[in-house]
């Protein structure tokens, strides 16, 4: 069901009411409030792009990562007793065998391991160190690790829900689900939720770990899945309570 949300609408209204309602349904208030953040959490999801910016300009900057480390080569290969033989504009080159890189697994991991101790860029190389492959791999490597990135941003999110859904208690406890956007999720925990005190109130917070994540999701979108997430719930726990007193009236 799509939501339309306006900036008319208080966040703070919204808030009281939830907050009575999960009370005379009978739950405390860390209970609602891990509802309602796993409710915001996956609305979340669902609205962060999955790449900040374009797909072409994402894998530019992985293909300008690889040619500071690697050396391609569009001509012909030849197996030798060292190694491999080499064509690349009517050049020539010999190249050993451990040097030489042929999946796109390889390609990866040898990128990755030549980035800075902060994991973001990779360093130039001096030609005789740099290893060797195929255009053609490269392009294969390159869309690997495209696809394997692509989706981070919003498992991030999908990690906080988790998180926040954790010690709950009663009927009905809310969770992400294994199956919701499933082709997003890492194996890396990407996200988390954490309790905050602000003078005599404690609130939590949703956090998404990925740097980037400004570039994926704007603060009026942040500002709609909160909103989303407490009328989602408040429609949760009315609908819930007038099916408990259905049940409970005489026949």
């Amino acid at each position: 069901m799509a939501f339309k949300i306006d900036a008319s609408i208080d966040l703070n209204s919204l808030a009281r009411q939830l907050k009575a309602v999960s009370k005379r349904f009978g739950d405390t208030q860390e209970q609602a409030t891990k509802r309602w953040g796993v409710s915001v959490a996956r609305d979340l999801a669902l609205r962060t792009q999955a790449f900040g910016v374009k797909a072409q300009a994402q894998k530019m900057a992985i293909l300008a990562d690889a040619r500071q480390v690697i050396y391609t080569h569009t001509g012909s290969i030849k197996k030798t007793k060292s190694g491999f033989y080499i064509q690349h504009k009517n050049v020539s080159r010999g190249v050993k065998q451990e040097d030489y890189l042929k999946s796109p697994t390889e390609i990866n991991d040898f990128i990755d391991s030549q980035r800075t101790a902060r994991r973001k860029r990779t360093k130039p190389l001096p030609t005789a160190e740099k290893k060797v492959c195929s255009e053609a791999a490269l392009k294969r490597a390159i869309n690997l690790k495209h696809k394997e990135k692509s989706g981070m941003a919003k498992d991030g999110y999908l990690d906080a829900g988790d998180h926040i859904s954790r010690g709950q208690k009663g009927v009905g406890s809310e969770k992400i689900g294994a199956s919701y956007i499933k082709w997003a999720r890492k194996p890396a925990k990407l996200g988390k939720s954490k309790r905050r005190r602000r003078g005599l109130k404690t609130h939590s917070v949703l956090i998404n770990k990925i740097s980037y994540i400004g570039h994926n999701i704007g603060s009026s979108d942040i500002s709609k899945s909160t909103k989303i997430g407490a009328i989602k719930m408040l429609k949760w726990y009315k609908k819930t309570m007038a099916a408990e007193a259905k049940k409970r009236r005489p026949r």
